[in-house]
């Protein structure tokens, strides 16, 4: 079994079910990171595994999503850390709105180790969030107005004549087909069509 960084949660009383999702806090001394899960029980071992692995290595990169708590535990010597859940429910919009508001708050908090403010949409939430779309009423297609004459269309063709060739490794396949200065004569029968 791996690591893991010592922990307990806050309020065991309240019944916690921990095969379901959760937005919570770890906190590490008066210190705290807001984070959310698809389960509660496996994203915290998942977190405090990760945070154990990289307080065990010498140098963590500075823009690691832990680097602010693994500095904090070394300089504070942290040894356990607690966890707080915010929310626990199956409704993705609203452990979302949980996630935001905790972070919003956050924010503001010198305790906050959080780096980034905003919430993260995992596959996951996504999924579950792709659920809850309206669904589209079926009914006929609206149709699209034809143009009077062809020419709306001529008015803002271009000749090809005119645009600046460009150099290309990538032959265009319309080039290949129809061969050099092929192009032109396409230009000039388009050109007659709107007279």
């Amino acid at each position: 079994m791996a690591q893991i960084f010592p922990h307990k949660y806050r309020d065991p009383d309240q019944g916690f079910v921990l095969n379901e999702p959760a937005v919570y806090k770890l906190h590490f001394g008066k210190k705290y990171f807001i984070w959310k899960g698809k389960t509660l029980k496996g994203s915290v071992e998942q977190n405090f595994t990760d945070i154990y692995k990289l307080y065990l290595r010498s140098l963590v990169p500075a823009d690691h999503l832990f680097f602010p708590i693994v500095s904090y535990i070394r300089k504070a010597r942290v040894l356990a850390a607690e966890v707080e859940v915010i929310i626990q429910t199956t409704d993705p919009k609203q452990l979302l709105q949980a996630e935001a508001d905790a972070l919003n708050t956050g924010r503001d908090d010198e305790n906050c180790l959080n780096a980034v403010f905003e919430p993260h949409i995992p596959k996951w939430l996504a999924e579950a969030l792709e659920q809850f779309k309206p669904a589209v009423k079926p009914g006929p297609a609206k149709k699209k107005k034809a143009p009077a004459s062809n020419k709306a269309i001529t008015d803002t063709f271009t000749p090809i004549d005119d645009i600046t060739p460009v150099k290309s490794s990538v032959k265009s396949p319309v080039v290949a087909k129809t061969g050099p200065g092929k192009l032109s004569k396409l230009a000039e029968a388009f050109a007659k069509m709107g007279k």
